[in-house]
């Protein structure tokens, strides 16, 4: 049963990645966490609810209460689910950007990055009412990233003592037409110091 495994990662402070979809699951799931909360403290857990293709104010107000946490994957273009960015990031609640790649979405970061920040899918249709800023959508792919993973002391920010690969893009996201995010690709990558590609 789902609470009696709830209770025991909230016990042994282990994580809970959980897929919810509709809003009525994820009600459910937070009227269960709620209560859970009441026994055994939660807010400190950074619990995430993944997917939340229909997730209204009330329940994104609920989860930060919580100190839950959104994942939002790109492969939500591919059915027209619009996601109340706006409505997420003004709450305030640390969510992040993903693909949930390779088996049903596509794994290219700026695919995901275009969709939140025009609105638009990779076939050219409206697809959100509620959209990103680069700057949001650009935390939320990586700081947001790093910090729902506990890894916030060695990933996603340039620091000093942190762990940071480089990439050289071909245009600059913070500047090019938003329709064309999608398009921005790699023309030399290293990792650990190391050049692994370098366009010919």
């Amino acid at each position: 049963n789902l609470m009696t495994i709830a209770t025991a990662a909230a016990e042994g402070g282990w994580h809970i990645h959980e897929h919810t979809m509709s809003n009525w699951s994820v009600q459910d799931l937070l009227t269960r966490f709620e209560e859970l909360n009441r026994s055994v403290p939660m807010d400190h857990l950074r619990w995430t609810l993944a997917h939340i293709y229909d997730i209204s104010t009330d329940s994104i107000s609920k989860a930060k209460d919580l100190g839950m946490t959104l994942a939002v994957h790109g492969v939500a273009m591919n059915g027209g689910v619009r996601i109340p960015f706006r409505d997420i990031a003004d709450s305030g609640i640390i969510f992040g950007l993903g693909t949930d790649s390779t088996v049903v979405s596509h794994y290219q970061p700026f695919i995901t990055l275009g969709w939140a920040v025009s609105g638009i899918d990779i076939a050219g249709n409206q697809a959100l009412d509620q959209t990103l800023t680069r700057e949001e959508a650009l935390i939320a792919h990586t700081r947001n990233n790093a910090w729902m993973f506990s890894q916030e002391d060695n990933l996603g920010t340039l620091e000093s003592g942190k762990y940071a690969d480089l990439v050289v893009l071909d245009r600059d996201y913070l500047t090019v037409p938003e329709e064309d995010i999608f398009w921005i690709r790699p023309t030399m990558t290293m990792v650990g110091g190391r050049v692994v590609f370098q366009e010919e």
